[in-house]
């Protein structure tokens, strides 16, 4: 259920210590940062998160029931999930800093 805001964070610190940055020292760069600042809004990304953590919930409760192969689907269903949205997130947001340099 929590899966979206543990992989928001784990996704960040390894891409800032990939990086080279001081992952310790305070950011803006979490998923939930960046959709704030592309115009989304707390209340539009916070129900985005809400939505996220119904469907993975529902979809544990739902494959504990389930024989070990199809839990794991599941798993890989929901982590391709993640990736997938991690990913438009990240093109979205180097599309509107190319943009916006473009207009400087």
């Amino acid at each position: 259920m929590f899966a979206p805001f543990i992989a928001d964070s784990t996704v960040t610190l390894l891409k800032r210590i990939g990086a080279g940055e001081r992952f310790w020292q305070a950011h803006n760069k979490h998923y939930y940062q960046r959709l704030v600042r592309m115009g989304w809004g707390h209340r539009r990304t916070a129900l985005a998160e809400y939505a996220l953590m119904l469907a993975c919930g529902t979809t544990a409760l739902w494959a504990l029931r389930e024989p070990l192969p199809v839990q794991l689907g599941a798993l890989a269903g929901l982590v391709a999930l993640h990736a997938t949205l991690a990913l438009w997130v990240d093109h979205a947001c180097r599309r509107r800093e190319s943009k916006s340099i473009e207009s400087a």
